[in-house]
């Protein structure tokens, strides 16, 4: 249970995260405009956000259709089922280019510092969800 608690937490972040870099963009409130390439970057972390969630109501959906004696047992079921289990495994393979988007912007070290780090943190954070979800039945861990 406190793993899936821990990844809402962590999706949460990531929602805000996401919302930080929209307003920014919005506003105009960067001192330059970001590379195209951290623009892609950080479209593709949050399009990997974005999938996690999906994942969860997945697993949240096969919860509803599942038996079980009570409504945590059966999403702790559900999220621990195999579908999930491969969905997340996809996330977790996808996730990889805007890592290696990431690895690239720090060696070209274009773009300001806290950008960077900001970016870092933001796909860390998606393959931490990723193992806390992986985490929930024991298959991490």
């Amino acid at each position: 249970m406190g793993n899936l608690v821990t990844s809402v937490i962590l999706l949460a972040l990531l929602f805000g995260s996401t919302m930080s870099w929209a307003v920014a963009h919005v506003r105009g409130a960067q001192d330059e405009r970001p590379t195209d390439d951290m623009l892609k970057a950080r479209l593709w972390a949050a399009a990997m956000a974005c999938a996690l969630l999906v994942v969860l109501i997945l697993g949240s959906a096969i919860a509803l259709f599942s038996p079980g004696a009570t409504g945590l047992a059966r999403l702790l079921a559900a999220v621990s089922s195999t579908v999930v289990r491969m969905a997340l495994g996809v996330c977790a393979a996808v996730a990889l280019y805007p890592a290696y988007q990431c690895a690239r912007i720090w060696n070209s070290e274009s773009g300001r510092m806290v950008e960077r780090l900001h970016l870092s943190l933001h796909v860390g954070l998606v393959y931490a969800v990723i193992v806390a979800l992986l985490g929930v039945r024991g298959i991490v861990g």
